[in-house]
């Protein structure tokens, strides 16, 4: 037993004693992958993060912490992102993050699909992790749940054959990896992307947002009022106010393909009164208005072409899926949000140009129509014609025109 828990804590597969990496042995930590959550509370403690950037997989994937675009004054900067979680789940990191010591900045990166759903309890198993109550006290459960987690993380053979694992997967390239600033290396995109192809990358994931939009079109059918979990955010921007801490809110881009399911599911009023609401929000929720980053646009990024089927050899430069997009992109982001970047890609919205914005996005997904049916191509000196603008073709994703693409 004694030995298994010096292994163990020195290989450190999940990352939360922080041991020293080293090189050849342990500097990748691929098995955080399945204990995301247990990995970052306790990286967030050790990073005491000035800035913190909260949201889902797109965070954990596309927004690099250590960029040189962020500025000294917003350093150390750790990402919390976590695959799968919703409003509730940010603001609870928010919590933690403020609860670490020194935190003054805050970026959070929100998804459509996390506005169709009220969100469920969390897990248990992670609220007892946190420092901090939902309410902001302290949590009792706290000093028992970090026993339990020192435990699993030293005694148990599952952690044993994760170390032995960690010292296996030194040698894959690329390499998956949770850093010290909570960023995820894009190895499974890449490793995915080589061997079956980007096409079937955006054909797979377009199945999985076929079936949230088919539920979010029967939950919002008749839903009255504010978008769900609208009223969460409130609560996470209410803290962050009252703990002086500076909000970006920042509508995450997605690919075309994506943004066409929505629409075809009638789903973009929703789109529309979800970024009014935020806006709405954003404005009264603070003495001086919040930023609100509008990345969620056909722009000349969302509409990337997706390699053909049966073509294994062309790379995208933004786009890994239609939901996911690369560090590339994510460094655009970044500098847009900094005052750099190209003036092209994203809009920050106030209640004086959201009307304008939405109608803007709906010019830019007609023009997009216009092009996908072989008119005029986006940037002549007029939209198409008359009939392409009046009556554009329904555009095809990938998944629907590959038959027998296989999840």
């Amino acid at each position: 037993m004694l030995l298994v828990g010096a292994i163990n804590f020195s290989i450190d597969p999940y990352d939360v004693f922080g041991s020293r990496r080293i090189a050849g042995i342990d500097l990748y930590k691929p098995a955080t992958k399945n204990h995301m959550m247990l990995s970052k509370t306790y990286q967030v403690s050790r990073v005491r993060p000035v800035t913190v950037i909260v949201g889902a997989s797109k965070v954990l994937i596309g927004l690099d912490a250590n960029s040189r675009s962020w500025p000294a004054s917003m350093r150390p900067i750790y990402n919390y992102g976590v695959p799968g979680t919703g409003i509730r789940s940010n603001f609870e990191t928010v919590q933690e993050a403020y609860h670490a010591g020194r935190l003054k900045y805050v970026v959070a990166v929100l998804d459509f699909e996390a506005f169709l759903a009220p969100d469920g309890p969390g897990p248990s198993e992670a609220e007892r992790r946190f420092s901090l109550r939902e309410d902001g006290s302290r949590n009792p459960e706290q000093p028992w749940q970090v026993l339990a987690d020192s435990a699993l993380a030293l005694f148990t053979l599952g952690t044993f054959e994760d170390s032995l694992s960690t010292v296996v997967g030194q040698y894959d390239r690329p390499a998956l990896d949770l850093r010290r600033d909570g960023s995820s290396t894009e190895a499974e995109f890449a490793r995915a992307a080589r061997w079956d192809g980007y096409h079937v990358l955006f054909a797979q994931k377009e199945m999985d947002i076929r079936d949230t939009v088919k539920k979010g079109q029967k939950r919002l059918a008749d839903w009255q009022g504010p978008l769900p979990n609208m009223d969460e955010l409130a609560r996470m921007l209410s803290f962050c106010r009252a703990h002086h801490i500076a909000v970006t809110l920042v509508l995450a881009p997605i690919h075309a393909d994506a943004l066409e399911m929505y629409w075809n599911a009638g789903l973009w009023p929703r789109v529309e009164q979800w970024k009014l609401e935020l806006t709405q929000l954003a404005q009264r929720m603070a003495s001086s208005p919040i930023p609100v980053w509008d990345f969620m646009e056909y722009d000349r990024y969302a509409i990337e072409r997706v390699p053909g089927p049966g073509d294994r050899e062309s790379v995208t430069s933004w786009f890994w899926e239609p939901h996911h997009f690369k560090k590339s992109l994510g460094e655009l982001i970044i500098r847009r949000l900094m005052g750099g970047g190209p003036s092209d890609f994203g809009t920050m919205l106030s209640t004086a140009n959201i009307a304008r914005q939405n109608a803007a996005v709906r010019a830019q997904q007609a023009e997009y129509h216009c092009a996908q049916t072989g008119a005029r191509m986006p940037g002549e000196d007029r939209l198409g014609d008359e009939t392409c603008a009046a009556a554009p073709v329904r555009f095809v994703p990938v998944s629907e025109s590959t038959k027998g693409a296989q999840q």
